[in-house]
């Protein structure tokens, strides 16, 4: 686990929500996840809190909440668009913003066997498909999360999830979707994909960074260092 700039706590995250948005703070609040730049904590039954525990996650957070409210309505499933901010407390010591989201059911991927995955990856792909649009002049997956680091940049590095994700029957779905629908049904190149595959490879050294703290990633890392090489990557 990386090391975390500050504790963030139940407590303090009730303490923020007295502070600053009151009418939830009656709300039951349970610890979800602590990863490596947020905690997660569901607030109520159709809530949760996303606070930094690190100076780079709070970074990540205000990217967020800068670029979700946009993207939303644009995309086919849900995304973890803010419904509440928050802004840093000096009187509780605690110095980021952070964001009140929906809580969206479900499990993640890498605690279902990849060959249950195959019927998700039609989804993923059209999710891509919608977010991979060029910028206008003004501007059955239950969610897709952490945009913190959402930017301009190469989509090669969101393709390579199909290597982490999916067998070879499922990575054949997805890149068929992709390739029909992407640019008005232009698709992508090969060059394209071969770089997703270098964005996979590098993905998948992340996974192994921290067995420790995070080992059902090591688990992730291995099903695409198979895939990879599978494929003769």
């Amino acid at each position: 686990m990386v090391a975390a700039d500050l504790d963030v706590t139940v407590d303090l995250a009730r303490s923020l929500l007295e502070e600053q948005h009151p009418d939830l703070a009656d709300r039951p609040l349970q610890l979800v996840a602590n990863g490596w730049d947020n905690v997660m904590i569901r607030l109520g039954d159709d809530l949760a809190l996303r606070l930094p525990r690190r100076e780079l996650g709070a970074q990540l957070m205000r990217n967020e909440h800068q670029v979700l409210p946009l993207l939303a309505p644009r995309l086919p499933v849900a995304v973890p668009d803010p419904v509440r901010t928050g802004v840093p407390s000096p009187a509780l010591g605690y110095p980021w913003p952070w964001g009140v989201v929906r809580w969206a059911d479900g499990v993640a991927a890498a605690t279902v066997p990849a060959t249950e995955r195959t019927p998700w990856a039609e989804h993923l792909a059209r999710f891509f498909v919608a977010l991979h649009q060029p910028a206008t002049d003004d501007g059955r997956l239950s969610a897709v999360i952490d945009f913190g680091d959402v930017t301009s940049g190469d989509p090669a590095s969101d393709l390579g999830t199909m290597w982490l994700t999916f067998d070879a029957e499922g990575r054949k779905r997805f890149r068929r979707v992709v390739d029909a629908e992407a640019r008005d049904g232009r698709g992508w190149d090969t060059g394209m994909w071969r770089r997703a595959q270098g964005w996979a490879l590098l993905y998948t050294t992340i996974c192994f960074s921290y067995p420790d703290t995070h080992p059902i990633m090591v688990r992730v890392g291995e099903h695409a260092v198979e895939q990879l090489f599978s494929e003769g990557a």
